[in-house]
Formats: C-alpha cells, structure tokens, sequence
C-alpha cells in the first residue's frame, strides 16, 4: 500500500487542503517537540504553539521539505503569525510553483 504522505520521485505535490495541512503539522510538530497536539488554523505560531526559534525552524524545514517550497528567509514568512496564515502561505507557493 502507498503512503499518501510521500510523492513519486520528481512529483510535484499539490497544494494542500486544510485537514492535510493540519496533519502534516502535527506530524511535524510530533517531530520537532516529541509530543503530540492537536494544531487549529486560529493557533498563534511560535508561543502560542511554544515553539522556540529553534523548533520553529524545524518546523518549517520539515513543511519546506513535504511541499517542495522556500519558507525560511522569505519576507513572507515573517507576515505569518498564525496557522491559517502559514497554510495559506503554503498553498500559494506550492500553487505558484506548479502553475
């Protein structure tokens, strides 16, 4: 059986839907903090989720890898403060990219 968490090398994957999304979050968070939680689009990033600068770039290295997008550096990640954002953030790079 495949995962549908992984893409056939050289697939683009596509942009992701709110309940992927999420899921691929708190994958990553399970990851980064060792813990699970369950993440909502309203949750403030950074505090709010207690993520430290350090897991926060983790975090957004793991999404980075999972969508095939740049998030660390960009002027655009610094807008971010809340899930929802950073969802939306996702799906127009990765919509973007494969436009």
């Amino acid at each position: 059986m495949s995962n549908p968490h992984t893409e056939a090398p050289g697939a683009t994957p596509a942009a992701p839907g709110t309940d992927e999304f999420l899921t691929a979050l708190e994958e990553a968070y399970q990851q980064v903090k060792q813990v699970r939680r369950s993440i909502r689009p309203a949750d403030r990033l950074g505090n709010g989720l207690g993520l430290d600068s350090l897991d926060a770039m983790e975090l957004l290295l793991a999404l980075e890898q999972r969508y095939g997008v740049t998030l660390i550096g960009t002027v655009e990640i610094t807008r971010v403060d809340t899930v929802a954002e950073l969802h939306e953030l996702v799906r127009g790079l990765v919509t973007a990219r494969t436009a």
